[in-house]
């Protein structure tokens, strides 16, 4: 995907230009870049959804075959999800799943989101939250709206000790360790924490 940038006024108009070389078609394959050869769709447009402008070009490369495992898969089809299968044939290995969460163990590594179901205070939070972005959007919490979802996963689902870092002051330290401490089941620790300047 390439991209440029232009400020304008209404009513105003400006060409841009920029090329696409061998490298803009070249894909990895079996240990290097190789440019599969083909016909290519080049599309124009506002966003992915707006495609203004569209055209064809004919680039010159190899023949690539696809693995065997990738016949009838997502990577395939683009229908639904990829399964575990699918990526750990693309992988080369196996799938590596975290552990699920206890109660007991949480982290500053673990988000709010992660940690909500399994911990009311994180609940509240998430809550909080949800609550806070909403006002922005007419104070309804609507998941179909996707600036809104986005906003919402931005600010509960980064590790504790990311959002304390990104939050500029706004969500201190002892703040989230003291949270921290009350959803792992330490209500007097967590309080401490809280007080801690």
């Amino acid at each position: 995907m390439r991209f440029e940038y232009a400020a304008l006024q209404p009513g105003e108009s400006q060409t841009l230009t920029f090329a696409l070389d061998d490298r803009s078609f070249a894909v990895w394959h079996d240990g290097g870049w190789q440019i599969p050869a083909g016909r290519y769709e080049i599309l124009v447009g506002a966003s992915s959804a707006d495609i203004r402008l569209r055209g064809a070009l004919d680039v010159d490369g190899v023949s690539l075959t696809a693995p065997a495992w990738q016949h009838g898969s997502w990577y395939e089809t683009l229908q639904g999800l990829p399964t575990d299968a699918e990526f750990a044939a693309l992988y080369g290995g196996p799938v590596q799943n975290d552990p699920p969460l206890k109660k007991g163990s949480f982290t500053m590594e673990d988000s709010i989101m992660e940690m909500k179901d399994l911990s009311p205070i994180m609940m509240q939070m998430f809550k909080g939250t949800e609550s806070t972005i909403a006002k922005g959007f007419g104070g309804k919490a609507d998941y179909s709206d996707p600036a809104f979802k986005m906003m919402v996963m931005s600010g509960t689902d980064a590790p504790l000790r990311a959002a304390v870092l990104s939050s500029s002051g706004a969500f201190p330290a002892n703040l989230a360790e003291g949270m921290l401490a009350m959803a792992n089941g330490h209500p007097l620790k967590g309080v401490k924490k809280l007080l801690k300047k």
